[in-house]
């Protein structure tokens, strides 16, 4: 089983990659179309700020299949883990 190593900086901002759909055979998989796509993602991330308000988020892009996302964690925190976890509840929830 490998082995990762996270690095857990308290305050740090981090680069986070998601994907969103299942690429299948590479044609790109199944699609929820671009407008619904975006509001599953605004949604879960509406959430997650409601929870946990202190971060921030600097920047995200996201491309058909998957997001990147670069955060700041607030001064004595570096569990980015939680906020991700629930991101990704919500996403797949919905």
């Amino acid at each position: 089983m490998a082995e990762y190593g996270l690095c857990l900086i308290i305050g740090a901002c981090m680069c986070l990659r998601l994907v969103l759909l299942h690429r299948g055979d590479g044609t790109g998989g199944q699609t929820l179309g671009d407008d619904l796509m975006r509001d599953l993602v605004r949604a879960a991330f509406r959430d997650c700020l409601q929870r946990w308000p202190s971060f921030q988020v600097d920047a995200m892009v996201m491309p058909r299949d998957h997001l990147h996302a670069i955060w700041t964690l607030p001064p004595g925190d570096a569990d980015y883990s939680k906020r991700w976890g629930a991101i990704k509840k919500h996403f797949t929830e919905s």
